[in-house]
């Protein structure tokens, strides 16, 4: 991507992380005004989302991004980490302890054309539909798909490591599918919200 590209990406943060509810007139000017600005292609999502948020009962925005993708340009981090500092924005940082997992999850993501949710939906929807013992995988593509994994977690990291100052909560994948409670009430308190009704104790993702 292009300074360009970074620095409309930090326009649309900005906008996200300064909401106006102070009336209704303003709210619906602010969601519009981030549809506009928006960068991700993804503006019929972003819209739904937009629809679903109460005015009055939003307390959170945030998105959902790979930071090695979204933000990496040298010229653009220092402006993400004062930007987030100003805003009073925090990170959420989720990965994968088993990187050959992870890498699964890229090769399907990448050469199978769904993601591990897709396809996790498509076996449920179809409980008559075994799922198979073993998958065929090209070795070379896989190969390919863990060093991606690999290099995300090294520019993640990298730029973690400049933006000083920005409160960040760290989470395993794996303590998320574990224990789904204790790691949403942990994820709560980090963005001061109240934790009732965010995971029942029954739940569990599989």
């Amino acid at each position: 991507s292009s300074p360009a590209d970074h620095a409309a990406r930090i326009r649309w943060l900005r906008t996200l992380w300064s909401p106006s509810a102070t009336s209704v007139e303003a709210w619906e000017s602010w969601q519009q005004q981030l549809l506009r600005a928006s960068v991700f292609g993804q503006r019929h999502v972003i819209r739904t989302s937009l629809h679903r948020c109460s005015r009055q009962r939003a307390r959170a925005f945030g998105l959902k991004a790979r930071l090695s993708r979204l933000l990496s340009h040298p010229t653009s981090v220092p402006a993400l980490a004062a930007l987030m500092r100003g805003s009073g924005a925090r990170m959420l940082r989720l990965s994968r302890r088993n990187r050959i997992k992870q890498a699964m999850a890229e090769y399907n993501r990448l050469h199978a054309g769904r993601g591990q949710f897709v396809a996790a939906a498509t076996y449920t929807s179809n409980a008559s539909r075994p799922r198979p013992a073993s998958v065929h995988v090209h070795l070379d593509r896989f190969r390919q798909a863990l060093r991606a994994v690999e290099r995300s977690h090294r520019l993640s990291t990298r730029l973690l490591e400049a933006l000083e100052g920005v409160a960040v909560l760290h989470i395993d994948y794996e303590d998320l599918l574990g224990d789904t409670e204790r790691t949403m009430t942990a994820v709560a308190n980090f963005l001061e919200l109240q934790t009732g009704g965010l995971a029942p104790p029954a739940t569990r993702l599989l």
